[in-house]
C-alpha cells in the first residue's frame, strides 16, 4: 500500500524516525541524479530538526562524496512549517553546507515560523512560495499582492523566487510578469521516476 508523504512525514518525525527517512532520501536523491543525462539540480526536502544538531553538512559531505554528484548540483529543502531549532547553530549549519557549494531553499514560504525573520538571519539562496497563494489568486486580490510583493523582496535580498503548484496558464502570465525566475507544478511536468530524470522549473525551459 502507497503512503503519502503528508502521512509518512509527521509519522516519522513524532516516532523519532525522520533523520533516517531523511538520509535514505538524500542518499538515494543524489545517486539517481548523479546518473542524469544532464546537469539539472536535485531537489531534496530535508527536516530542519538536523539543524540544530549540526550534523547535516557532514552528512551532505558524506552523500556527495558517496554518490560524486556535484555540489552545485544539490539544492536543500527546509519546509517554513517546521521550527529551526537556536538561530546561532542553525546559522553556523547552513553556513557550512553552502561552503560547500550546495544551495539552499525556504520550501512553504509564507505559511509557517516567522518567514522574514528566518531571511534576515540565514543564508539562503531560494524561498519556494507557498502553494495555498496560487490556489487564491483568481479569488483573493490580497493573494494577488502578497505574490507581487514576495517576488519583489526576494529581487531585493538577491534571492530566487521560485512559485509552487502552477496548474494553469492563467497562474503562470500572472508570474512570469511579475518575474518568477522559477515555477514548479504540473502545468510544466508531471512527478517523474528516477529513470527518466526531471523536467527544469525554470520559465525560460533551460
Amino acid at each position: 500500500m502507497l503512503v503519502s508523504a503528508a502521512t509518512l512525514i509527521p509519522c516519522a518525525e513524532t516516532s523519532g524516525l525522520i533523520e533516517c527517512v531523511d538520509a535514505w532520501s538524500l542518499k538515494e536523491a543524489c545517486r539517481a541524479a548523479a546518473l542524469w543525462q544532464n546537469d539539472l539540480t536535485v531537489c531534496v526536502n530535508i527536516s530542519p530538526s538536523w539543524l540544530c544538531h549540526e550534523r547535516l553538512a557532514r552528512l551532505i559531505e558524506d552523500v556527495l562524496t558517496e554518490t560524486s554528484l556535484p555540489p552545485s548540483r544539490l539544492q536543500i529543502d527546509f519546509s517554513e512549517k517546521t521550527d529551526f531549532g537556536p538561530s546561532e547553530s542553525v546559522y553556523r549549519e547552513l553556513a557550512k553546507i553552502r561552503a560547500m557549494g550546495v544551495k539552499i531553499a525556504l520550501d512553504d514560504f509564507g505559511s509557517g515560523y516567522s518567514s522574514l525573520e528566518r531571511l534576515s538571519l540565514y543564508p539562503v539562496d531560494k524561498i519556494k512560495v507557498a502553494r495555498s497563494f496560487l490556489l487564491k489568486l483568481e479569488a483573493d486580490p490580497r493573494s494577488r499582492r502578497i505574490l507581487q510583493h514576495i517576488v519583489h523582496l526576494a529581487r531585493s535580498l538577491n534571492i530566487i523566487c521560485c512559485a509552487k503548484g502552477v496548474e494553469t496558464e492563467h497562474q503562470m502570465a500572472f508570474l512570469a510578469s511579475y518575474g518568477y525566475e522559477e515555477v514548479q507544478g504540473f502545468l510544466v511536468g508531471a512527478p517523474k521516476s528516477s529513470e527518466e530524470g526531471a523536467i527544469t522549473p525554470y520559465m525560460d525551459g533551460h
